[in-house]
């Protein structure tokens, strides 16, 4: 969230009556969202990253010519981006 998005959401509360992001009293709160959207973000927010890890460690060789270290290493990439 950017600064301008927050300061309209402080305005429209303040239009509203209600001053506080947070009512004092409770002090506890938190969001409950479905294990569906979790597992999107989750995935949107580390899939580009375990992906370029991958294509990292083909493109350390030539085509074809990748050392058996790096093939190893290169299915266990394969196995998390399966599983994550």
């Amino acid at each position: 969230m950017n600064l301008q998005l927050f300061e309209a959401i402080v305005l429209e509360l303040h239009r509203r009556g209600n001053s506080e992001l947070r009512q004092a009293k409770d002090r506890v709160q938190f969001y409950v969202h479905s294990t569906r959207v979790v597992n999107a973000f989750s995935e949107v927010a580390t899939l580009p990253i375990a992906a370029s890890w991958y294509q990292e460690t083909l493109g350390m060789a030539l085509i074809g010519m990748l050392g058996t270290d790096r093939q190893k290493l290169a299915i266990l990439q394969c196995f998390l981006l399966k599983n994550a």
